[in-house]
């Protein structure tokens, strides 16, 4: 039976399912950059009886934006027309979870197996709907929710990140740590450090990210890059480069999972930063350490990013990150609203492009909305960037951003003050994932943009259009309430 779709774009299932007589010769021919109207009947597909035709379906739908844009890996087959649809309909979206359910209910149990281990594979159904709406019986749900949490466990490891001071020696316009460094202007020291750890151990943390200000300033950075390195617990850290030597020195490729160089704009070096950035950076790429190279674009003018450019070239980094700037909750930078990221588009192609000819998988970071590209952009940016659009700080329950001041109070991220948190006060990081999560959801279900209430992308969750502080309840101090 040939497959019929309305004026809606969507198959027509008045005459029965879409799924008989189809045959996988049917879908071979469906370009997976096209198959955005044909959603539902691959959906229904999936419980296909001919094993060929529900593998090709799975295979289109791991192709598919919808199950893609999180994790920026869609390889569209040819080049995409502006005309395609990506920007998924109310219809498109209400006939894929129909079809979800029905297939759920009218197959049988080795076919309902399969279909409980293909939901469980792609990311975007979880946005779509809650596993405990298929019509599965209670091991086949219980599997379909192992599944899943082995699935975000495998992407996202368990971690705490440790401010160690928010001093810094750069100065950055758009950076509001001087603001975070006059409140808390003490560091860490190396017994609460400890402390930290031993936290988060009891927790499972795998990993302790270190952070500030520059990290690199810390008298004991090696002692405390020793302490995680005597619990078998990894790090990864983000600097300008300009710290001391033997801040680098004590790194190993075991203990150090990427460091990210933040390349400032060409005149804000000295002759003396520039060489220590240079050893730096060679000092890491001798150990084997992954090095990631960032940007952060402040202006919609032609950027001052040439060193930032002529590294990259020399060292070639596993990755080259650009994010627009944007205002924390502790500087408000009342020059730039969110809207003026939109302007910052055609700089983060230029550096999509500039990568590509290097050879360096490109990194766009959030806050970037994806309505600031064209569809045919956007498919060409899905098809060859990393694309960090959506916060990931509700990953593992709200414990997988969870950061420690230097005066051991608890955020859910640095762009997040959270009041009444602390080491002292939760036992558990479980504990302040609770209180973060009550704290965190109301801004996670507020648009950033007008725009955002009217895009399917956003209701979705796919696409949160900026960073989560551009939401942050205007109290007193600019912290969260508890």
């Amino acid at each position: 039976m040939e497959t019929q779709f309305n004026q809606a774009g969507l198959p027509d299932h008045s005459n029965g399912p879409t799924t008989i007589g189809l045959k996988a010769d049917d879908l071979v021919a469906m370009d997976p950059a096209s198959a955005d109207r044909a959603l539902p009947m691959l959906v229904r597909a999936l419980a296909s009886h001919d094993d060929a035709v529900a593998a090709r379906a799975e295979g289109l739908l791991g192709q598919h934006p919808l199950f893609s844009l999180k994790r920026g890996a869609w390889r569209p087959v040819k080049k995409p027309e502006p005309s395609q649809q990506i920007y998924f309909t109310a219809d498109q979206l209400t006939e894929t979870i129909r079809a979800l359910v029905e297939t759920s209910a009218t197959a049988d149990v080795s076919v309902r197996q399969r279909l409980v281990e293909s939901f469980a594979r792609f990311e975007g159904l979880d946005s779509l709907m809650d596993g405990s709406t298929l019509a599965l019986d209670g091991s086949e749900r219980e599997y379909y929710e192992q599944l899943v949490m082995r699935r975000t466990l495998c992407q996202f490891k368990r971690q705490v990140t440790v401010v160690l001071g928010y001093g810094c020696n750069k100065r950055c316009s758009y950076c509001f740590i001087d603001a975070l460094s006059l409140q808390m202007p003490r560091l860490i020291t190396l017994p609460d450090f400890k402390r930290v750890l031993d936290w988060g151990r009891r927790a499972g943390v795998s990993r302790v990210p270190v952070t500030g200000g520059e990290p690199t300033l810390h008298p004991e950075f090696p002692a405390m890059m020793s302490e995680l390195q005597s619990r078998r617990l990894t790090t990864c850290f983000s600097t300008n480069g300009c710290g001391p030597r033997n801040a680098f020195k004590c790194l190993s490729k075991d203990l150090v999972e990427t460091i990210t160089f933040h390349i400032l704009d060409d005149d804000e070096y000295t002759p003396e930063d520039l060489e220590r950035l240079e050893q730096n950076i060679c000092s890491a790429r001798e150990k084997g350490i992954p090095l990631i190279f960032r940007y952060v674009l402040h202006t919609t003018a032609a950027p001052p990013w040439q060193r930032y450019l002529d590294l990259a070239a020399r060292h070639h980094p596993s990755m080259l990150s650009c994010s627009p700037a944007f205002p924390g909750p502790h500087r408000q930078d009342m020059s730039r609203d969110v809207h003026a990221l939109i302007h910052s588009k055609n700089n983060l192609l230029i550096l999509i492009r500039t990568a590509i000819s290097l050879g360096i998988r490109p990194l766009v970071a959030k806050p970037v909305p994806l309505c600031m590209f064209s569809q045919e952009e956007l498919l060409n940016v899905l098809a060859t960037a990393t694309f960090t659009n959506v916060c990931d700080i509700s990953q593992n329950e709200y414990t997988n951003n969870t950061l420690v001041n230097p005066d051991l109070s608890l955020y859910p991220c640095m762009a997040l003050p959270l009041t009444g948190a602390s080491l002292a006060t939760m036992p558990s990081l479980d504990d302040f994932g609770a209180l973060a999560r009550r704290a965190v959801v109301p801004l996670q279900q507020r648009p950033m943009l007008p725009e955002c209430e009217k895009c399917q992308l956003y209701h979705l969750r796919l696409c949160q259009a900026a960073c989560l502080s551009f939401v942050t309840p205007a109290t007193g101090d600019g912290a969260l309430a508890s």
